[in-house]
């Protein structure tokens, strides 16, 4: 196919129909009015079938101007058919190859890409000392030969394939191409571009972070800071709970411990508890003392310190008549109480008074313990009963009978409160100087807060002694009244009940003999004055002779037992521990009369 230039006139022989550009100036070639009216160039034949050189089929292009003759045309940008297709019709008259000229000046014109391509491929195979066997073109092959192109020492000319490659494979190679050109500089920004946001200076070493990144590192470096900060106070906070924690680690284990010695001294405290309890029902049916004592001995065994214990075994000691034991035991109460974390034991210094009052006669001992309770407790029950007491000892009767009462307002169940009321108002009802109503009245008061106190603490001895006595005096006055003798015996049988109860309490109470000693004295079926002696005189041993009542007691028996002599000395001895006692001196004048008409 014959194809000319229409800006430079040059022509060109294809064996395609495919329009290309020109070689020499890009322009889009034509197909010449020769090829249109159907007549063939000569040598068309011998350039469709010549032997393809090393790069592929060419055809030697027709070069009016001379110049720039032998230039190849440029591949056709057809893409190629699915199937390999036919060669084109040949021309009618094969015309022979065109010679290339003899020697082409230099062409000035700019090579088409295709001309690149194909000085790659001609330098490659170049570089083979064989030329490659021309494969078999993909178009059909041209009948006639061409002459073979001109070698690398002729003058430059553009060789352009035969036949036209397939646009895809094109596309392909440009694609290839590009990419490759990509990865080249791609390569190039790695290798020797700098890094970036660091300036690299003519030594190559490293200078100083541009603007942005000295922002970026500052940033950084104050978060960085600022994680350090939160480290640090992290570590702080980690410290001060493990601290905390060991803290409450060691108190939880004190806890635990002091839990498990409470636990243990409960233990011991229940079973001493249960001893306690089992002695105090021996005492208060007055059965096997001794076994009481052994229960509150096992009791501090297996807690020492356990207060009611010591207590109870005061008790227990005082009802067996052993004082100064019992007196011994409350003040044990006391050490224990003191040791427990309690400033003492005040209900056991107490009941220590009672017993050196009762069972002693040691009104100064007595005063002590009353003393020491009422500095304990001032405004308890049992602190205004001590006052109480002491009041009564010192002979101030209405202030005694006040604290009393107090007492027994703040403590109704508190059975000394009317114990010691009942006292006082049996003291009051022998004053003298009392008409015999208001002895009456002071009588019926005794007998009421003796009866309560009773009613409160059966085991009462001073209760019991007092209200026996008070017996003692009612029946006293019924025998003065005739047909009373009834009444009488009721009421000494009473008494001797009370009294003989109280016996029983405490044997070596000095006051419980004085009392059945007066209970036989008197007139009825239970007088009996050696009994009366008797009683008189275990009294007199119990208070050692200090007992001025006990003397005056057993002075009454002896003149009842007809030794008038001997009443009268043993009552010189009251007068003189009680010289101001003018009733004794009375009774004392009495006997030395009898004495003195017994030897007439």
């Amino acid at each position: 196919m014959r194809y000319e230039c229409p800006s430079c006139s040059r022509v060109f022989y294809l064996d395609t129909k495919v329009v290309s550009p020109c070689p020499a100036c890009g322009t889009m070639l034509q197909v010449s009015e020769e090829e249109e009216g159907g007549e063939a160039p000569a040598g068309a034949e011998a350039a469709a079938t010549a032997e393809p050189s090393t790069g592929g089929s060419w055809l030697m292009g027709d070069m009016p101007d001379g110049p720039l003759a032998g230039v190849a045309a440029a591949p056709p940008a057809a893409a190629p058919p699915a199937a390999a297709p036919t060669a084109a019709a040949p021309p009618a008259a094969a015309p022979t190859a065109v010679a290339p000229p003899a020697a082409p000046p230099p062409s000035t014109a700019m090579p088409s890409p295709a001309s690149w391509l194909t000085g790659a491929e001609e330098g490659a195979a170049e570089d083979s000392e064989e030329p490659e066997a021309a494969t078999e073109s993909t178009f059909a092959a041209a009948p006639t030969a061409v002459a073979a192109p001109p070698t690398r020492t002729s003058l430059p000319t553009v060789m352009m394939p035969a036949q036209q490659a397939p646009s895809g494979m094109k596309l392909l190679l440009v694609t290839a191409a590009a990419i490759f050109v990509a990865l080249a500089v791609a390569v190039v920004v790695i290798l020797f571009l700098p890094k970036k946001g660091i300036l690299v200076d003519d030594t190559g070493a490293a200078g100083a972070p541009d603007t942005g990144e000295a922002a970026e590192i500052a940033r950084l470096e104050i978060e960085v800071k600022n994680l350090r900060k939160e480290a640090a106070e992290y570590k702080g906070e980690r410290d001060t709970i493990r601290s905390e924690r060991d803290a409450a680690d060691a108190e939880l284990a004190k806890a635990r411990a002091q839990a498990d010695s409470m636990k243990a001294r409960f233990e011991r405290r229940g079973e001493a508890a249960g001893k306690t309890l089992a002695a105090l029902a021996l005492l208060e049916r007055l059965v096997d003392l001794a076994e009481a004592l052994s229960l509150t001995a096992e009791a501090l065994k297996v807690e020492p310190n356990f207060v009611e214990a010591h207590r109870l075994k005061g008790r227990i000691l005082a009802a067996s008549g052993r004082a100064e034991e019992a007196l011994g035991a409350f003040e044990s109460a006391d050490e224990a109480a003191r040791a427990g974390g309690l400033a003492g034991d005040v209900e056991a210094l107490v009941l220590a008074g009672e017993t050196a009052l009762t069972d002693l006669g040691d009104r100064a001992k007595a005063l002590a313990y009353y003393g020491r309770a009422l500095d304990l407790e001032p405004d308890s029950a049992l602190g205004l009963v001590a006052e109480a007491r002491a009041l009564m000892l010192d002979g101030e009767l209405t202030a005694a009978v006040v604290k009393a009462a107090a007492a027994q307002r703040k403590a109704p169940s508190l059975a000394l409160a009317p114990l010691v009321r009942g006292e006082i108002a049996l003291e009051e009802s022998m004053l003298k100087g009392r008409s015999e109503a208001q002895r009456e009245g002071f009588r019926k008061k005794a007998d009421d807060f003796l009866t309560r106190a009773l009613r409160l603490d059966p085991n009462s001895v001073r209760a019991c002694v007092a209200r026996g006595n008070l017996l003692i005096r009612e029946a006293g006055l019924a025998s003065a009244e005739s047909g009373f003798g009834l009444l009488r015996l009721g009421l000494q049988s009473q008494a001797e009940s009370l009294l003989t109860r109280a016996y029983d309490l405490s044997p070596k109470l000095p006051e419980v003999h004085i009392a059945l000693a007066q209970l036989r004295l008197g007139e009825g079926a239970l007088h009996d004055a050696a009994v009366a002696k008797i009683r008189a005189k275990e009294a007199v041993r119990l208070t050692e002779g200090k007992d001025a009542f006990a003397l005056a007691t057993l002075a009454a028996a002896q003149a009842a037992s007809g030794d008038p002599a001997g009443a009268a000395e043993t009552m010189n001895k009251a007068v003189d521990l009680e010289p101001k006692n003018t009733g004794y001196r009375e009774v004392l004048e009495r006997y030395k009369m009898e004495t003195k008409s017994l030897r007439r």
